[in-house]
């Protein structure tokens, strides 16, 4: 975890705390089950205290219970985590290219696991069971044991705690549900980015550095020529086109000075020349990838066979160098590669200027989530690395043609490692786009758990409320009351702690959300849709949790209903 980048972490700590929510919401279910267990045992506990046990006494022993209860839940808990573990780790597996490698996570519990699951379970055990312990200790003992224990439980139900545990679980239901919803969304809003260039119908092949092959210079060139001849003579398939770097990922730094401009207008702090990214390609790599030359020209075949020192560079270079100015014919100082990345045996062509001659679309290659800042495309024969990246533009699917391609490689040289996947594949298991939509998976599973228990808690609740309400319901019906009004007195005592849980809810979650803006892909943190819409699926299902047993109160027999105890 330490490894991970801020977005990465925002992520992974949205997740724990959407678990630590939904603990809170079985702890508060739990809690309002052992409140209403207090009810029935409230003459059991007053013998006790009549017969001599101590308050603390009954308080330890109503704590162990739920202790022991909690001990239990942690038992049957971590293998069946353990095992969903599994199985989500084999569906993400499944997912990824096979360019990806393989995964392997060691998720056998541990000694720390152990630990770990044992204080939860008593931290849990202590969280549901203090307060309805405490609640029943403190019973008096006459009265208890004079009155038939509806009393008491009328005056729970109509007690602010009943409330405070249904807003509750309401309020962590939200958050955990809008936040679900924002990752959803951001994980859909990427798929849809446009990266400035084709995906749909293009094949990225990249063959392995034969290094170790020890290859020579006239062979790998021989190697290139043969690989493009092949893969463009294949039915299905428009253009070939070579480059040192996949147009996704794989940053490659050089640090740039453009001529003749004074050191103050560069926008760069320090000593230190700005630096940019680039890639080696050949001349039909724009057309391809269907970049547009917005100005100027790419480079002529005399400049991709020679030494040329041209250039073509992306729009932001040009806004960053020469704001408000046409670039074409400027010059720009491209020195050696950042100490960050080593290319043994590649050389610095560039000791002089090199001219610019166009400038191209703005694409966004390093970063998938935002425009390149700055980036530079040099003819691809200007480097002395043996250049390992195809790019194919089909006319259908390329994954169609992915399995011919490869067979073409292996017959120019069967020894030469190669990996192959569509573009639009490359976009999608983009590193941050698998985080944001892991994450937003993870969210949806605590959500829905969260959102049935927080439904199973409110209806619980309220028909724990109904039951112990029976005689008061069956003398109102008897005095006259009518159907409809013994419904809105029982569902108007539901829906109040309810609006106050998604009032809290809403107020929480537009401050969770805002540590999540960096995953969402330019989608608000206060996005109106997720808001509006959980909030009303949440009020809706609330609602209808307490309509049910205000429902069933309706259709008391009132004779019945006055013999209840």
């Amino acid at each position: 975890l330490s490894e991970l980048d801020p977005e990465a972490w925002a992520v992974v700590a949205a997740a724990m705390t959407g678990v630590a929510l939904l603990l809170l919401i079985a702890c508060a279910n739990v809690a309002s089950l052992l409140l209403a267990r207090a009810v029935a045992r409230r003459k059991e506990i007053a013998v006790r205290l009549a017969l001599g046990a101590g308050r603390w006494r009954l308080l330890r022993q109503l704590l162990t219970e739920s202790i022991l209860l909690g001990l239990l839940a942690g038992a049957l808990g971590l293998p069946l985590a353990t095992w969903t573990l599994h199985l989500l780790i084999v569906e993400i597996a499944a997912a990824l290219p096979s360019f990806w490698g393989t995964i392997a996570l060691e998720i056998t519990p541990d000694i720390r696991i152990f630990a770990y699951t044992l204080f939860v379970s008593c931290a849990a055990g202590i969280a549901f069971g203090l307060t309805p312990a405490f609640e029943a200790s403190k019973a008096d003992v006459n009265s208890a044991l004079k009155e038939d224990g509806s009393a008491f439980g009328q005056r729970l139900n109509r007690s602010r705690l009943r409330g405070i545990l249904i807003a509750g679980q309401i309020a962590a239901c939200l958050v955990l549900l809008i936040n679900s919803a924002l990752l959803l969304r951001g994980s859909q809003r990427a798929l849809k980015i446009d990266p400035g260039y084709e995906t749909r119908r293009v094949a990225y092949l990249e063959m392995y550095d034969p290094a170790n092959l020890h290859y020579s210079q006239p062979r790998l060139l021989q190697l290139n020529r043969d690989l493009i001849f092949r893969i463009a003579n294949l039915p299905g398939v428009q253009s070939v086109t070579q480059a040192s770097r996949s147009p996704i990922g794989g940053i490659r730094w050089v640090s740039v000075a453009p001529v003749g401009v004074a050191p103050s207008t560069r926008g760069v702090q320090g000593s230190e020349p700005p630096g940019a990214g680039y890639s080696y390609v050949t001349p039909n790599y724009f057309e391809t990838l269907g970049i547009p030359i917005v100005r100027g020209r790419t480079f002529t075949s005399q400049e991709a066979d020679g030494q040329a020192p041209v250039v073509v560079i992306s729009e932001a270079t040009a806004r960053r160098f020469w704001p408000g100015e046409d670039p074409i014919g400027k010059r720009l100082k491209i020195g050696s590669e950042r100490a960050s990345m080593s290319f043994p045996g590649e050389k610095d062509p560039f000791a002089a200027s090199s001219e610019v001659i166009g400038i191209a679309r703005d694409v966004r290659s390093m970063d998938l989530r935002k425009i390149d800042e700055s980036y530079l495309y040099l003819p691809l024969s200007q480097t002395h690395q043996w250049t390992s990246t195809l790019l194919t533009r089909t006319e259908g699917d390329p994954a169609t043609l992915l399995a011919a391609m490869g067979r073409e490689v292996r017959r120019v040289d069967a020894n030469l490692p190669v990996i192959g996947a569509p573009l639009y594949t490359m976009v999608s298991m983009d590193p941050y786009f698998v985080v944001s939509r892991i994450g937003g998976l993870l969210a949806s599973i605590v959500g829905v758990l969260g959102l049935l228990l927080a439904s199973m808690g409110v209806y619980g609740m309220v028909s724990y409320s109904v039951a112990q309400r029976t005689r008061e319901i069956g003398i109102r019906m008897a005095l006259g009351a009518k159907r409809i009004q013994v419904l809105r007195l029982v569902v108007g005592e539901g829906y109040r702690p309810i609006l106050s849980g998604i009032a809290m809810g809403v107020f929480a979650s537009a401050c969770v959300s805002r540590a999540l803006s960096a995953t969402l892909f330019g989608l608000s943190p206060l996005d109106p849709v997720a808001f509006a819409g959980v909030s009303l699926l949440l009020f809706a299902i609330a609602l209808l949790a307490t309509w049910l047993p205000a429902r069933r109160a309706t259709d008391v027999d009132p004779m019945v209903a006055l013999r209840y105890e």
